[in-house]
């Protein structure tokens, strides 16, 4: 995993971040794609029910210790959520531009950060800034670091040790908790490295370079207003 950290922290000020909402029809998933200033819209060949089955699949794998075998598994899970979700708008991703994703309530679980291109063997999040949007985000909440299942505590400790830390060297809150995920991932550790640990964590909360100003000037095609979350109750304030 190496990368410019400067040039990606340039990168995620600009505000062309490309917006990702995830809908459900009757048993169908589609999605809507904001990227410099157009919207495009795909009917996606998975269903709500196959995602289900597969998060189910990839969180009872994240209770396990992670040996070799089950790390393995895990990457096939995550390249699989991976072909199926962001694959398909791999046309409408601008190279490191940040994502911005509000996910629907069949997909309130998917660990998009991880998410595994198969292809490049690379996480999502090692590519560019990952951002899942919550109802928090539209009210002006204080930023708040939410887990979507439960991680230990010592694991978590880590992972807040590193963010805090990058917090005071100047990182905006978006940006610390990439490079501590980051940090985590790189960390030779198996427990820290696995995303079982470090994909867990997602930040809400208006925080972030564009500001809720942002998702005001979206097409009125991204219901950013009328979502409805499934967000963890292990949830930290910010300093």
């Amino acid at each position: 995993m190496v990368e410019s950290r400067a040039s990606f922290a340039t990168s995620c000020q600009n505000p062309a971040a490309v917006v990702v909402e995830y809908a459900e029809v009757p048993g169908a998933l589609c999605v809507r794609v904001m990227a410099s200033g157009r919207v495009h819209s795909l009917g996606l060949a998975c269903r709500p029910a196959e995602v289900g089955r597969e998060l189910a699949e990839l969180h009872a794998l994240f209770e396990d210790y992670p040996s070799a075998e089950i790390r393995r598994e895990m990457r096939a899970r995550l390249a699989t959520l991976y072909d199926w979700l962001i694959a398909p708008l791999s046309g409408w991703l601008p190279s490191a531009s940040p994502l911005v994703i509000l996910p629907s309530e069949a997909l309130a679980g998917v660990p998009f950060a991880a998410l595994f291109d198969r292809r490049e063997e690379r996480f999502l999040l090692e590519d560019r800034l990952v951002v899942l949007v919550t109802a928090l985000q539209m009210t002006g909440a204080p930023p708040t670091i939410g887990s979507l299942w439960p991680v230990d505590d010592e694991c978590t400790s880590r992972l807040f040790a590193g963010f805090h830390d990058r917090l005071e060297r100047g990182d905006p809150p978006d940006v610390a908790l990439r490079e501590a995920q980051l940090y985590l991932a790189d960390s030779g550790d198996p427990e820290l490295a696995s995303p079982g640990t470090w994909a867990a964590f997602a930040l809400s909360g208006e925080s972030f370079p564009w500001g809720t100003e942002f998702f005001k000037s979206a097409p009125a095609g991204l219901s950013t207003s009328e979502r409805r979350w499934s967000w963890s109750s292990r949830q930290r304030r910010l300093p």
